[in-house]
């Protein structure tokens, strides 16, 4: 077993994702270091440009690639880069960020010093994407108030290409993360939360790994916020994950709130999912589809929200209230189908 899986989700980027692998393959000979490289069924496969690369670098021996029989999105993707890496750690990195030159080495080196309890280490990114000091949290509780106490938090935490994990602890957590099925990236959140429940800790470092990918002027933008904030909305609903949420989500809906980008928050036709945890299985009910006409609507929306959750957490009979409530309208929804 490898100490480090570079563990690269794609789809239909082959460019940037051979850019990506031209940069990461120089670094990983002679280390104790594998690639995977998960290909979500793309219309042109990867597979044997990313071999030839590697066989190129001197280092197909470390390299394997997965694809995936259908397209199953970002966030089946990335719980994929759980289940299928091999390394004690994984660093998830997208095939469309610039790992600095010696962001192997770095990593490696903080992977040297970690206590036995760590579970998830968040590094820097370049670009004003990094951490001023170096901090330690332990229980998901600490984690939840650090979205409170730093304005920019939300907006590091989420991003994958900085993240490095324990992969024993994310993959025991890993139907959580499948059965929530929320947009991009949250599912990583998901299972870091829970590892952090179970007794871990998490390490905040200064050191860059990684340029975020910029968007060119007049582009695309890289994400919707508005999604994200959907995906977190599930984590409350979530019996395993609501005192998290109770104590994280002012703060996570004042940074969504104060996001400058070129686009506001398009609103229209964002599902709330309401997950019903039980002991065996979790049943999934798709509520209700918000239609908003702006995002004057939204952010009123997510007010809302902020308000809700943690009176539902305070107050238990209220939530199981809400939730049979939720959950009798979802199954008239269905019947009328």
């Amino acid at each position: 077993m490898p100490l480090l899986t570079i563990a690269i989700p794609t789809y239909d980027r082959n460019e940037m994702l051979m850019k990506t692998l031209g940069l990461i393959l120089p670094q990983i000979g002679g280390r104790d270091v594998s690639v995977l490289v998960i290909d979500d069924a793309s219309p042109e496969p990867v597979g044997q440009a990313v071999l030839a690369a590697a066989e190129k670098h001197g280092v197909a021996a470390q390299v394997r690639t997965h694809r995936n029989p259908s397209n199953v999105g970002l966030s089946a993707n990335s719980c994929r880069c759980v289940e299928l890496s091999d390394g004690e750690w994984v660093w998830p990195l997208s095939d469309d960020d610039i790992p600095r030159p010696d962001g192997v080495d770095s990593i490696l080196r903080v992977l040297q010093t970690v206590e036995p309890e760590c579970v998830d280490i968040k590094l820097s990114a370049g670009g004003g994407g990094g951490f001023a000091h170096e901090f330690s949290v332990n229980g998901h509780l600490e984690y939840a108030a650090l979205f409170n106490t730093s304005p920019g938090f939300f907006w590091r935490d989420i991003f994958m290409s900085t993240t490095v994990f324990r992969r024993s602890a994310y993959l025991k957590n890993i139907c959580h993360a499948y059965y929530g099925g929320p947009p991009t990236v949250i599912p990583l959140i998901i299972m870091k939360i829970l590892a952090l429940k179970s007794g871990g800790s998490a390490q905040f470092r200064k050191e860059i790994v990684v340029d975020p990918q910029p968007v060119a002027v007049g582009g695309e933008a890289s994400w919707d916020r508005s999604d994200f904030y959907c995906g977190l909305t599930l984590l409350d609903t979530m019996t395993v994950l609501s005192d998290w949420a109770a104590i994280a989500m002012p703060g996570v809906t004042n940074a969504i709130f104060n996001f400058r980008g070129k686009r506001w928050f398009s609103a229209a036709s964002h599902g709330l999912r309401i997950n019903f945890i039980k002991p065996a299985h979790v049943t999934r009910f798709y509520i209700s589809w918000m239609a908003c006409a702006g995002g004057v609507f939204f952010k009123a929306w997510l007010a809302l929200l902020a308000f809700v959750m943690p009176v539902f957490h305070r107050y238990p009979v209220l939530r199981r209230a809400a939730l049979r409530l939720a959950k009798t309208a979802a199954l008239a929804r269905s019947s009328r189908r």
